[in-house]
């Protein structure tokens, strides 16, 4: 019975350890630019460029919301 609790304190390290290590290329989008958005089936989305500073430059997507209902916002 110790071998298994042990075993599953071990295998629960291992994993919890390999997503800390990789958690940024899990997270962030590592190939530069991601694709328009129709290539997600976003039809009614337009890119909009935030001009932060003078070398900064945020790509957000932007939709207008439906029939008066909530705006999400993710960051």
């Amino acid at each position: 019975m110790i071998k298994y609790v042990a075993s599953g304190i071990l295998l629960y390290l291992i994993i919890g350890s390999l997503l800390y290590l990789s958690q940024r290329r899990l997270t962030f989008n590592t190939s530069e630019k991601p694709n328009k958005p129709n290539y997600y089936g976003f039809s009614k989305t337009i890119e909009v460029q935030i001009k932060v500073s003078n070398s900064i430059k945020l790509l957000a997507w932007f939709a207008k919301p439906r029939n008066k209902k909530p705006t999400i916002i993710y960051f």
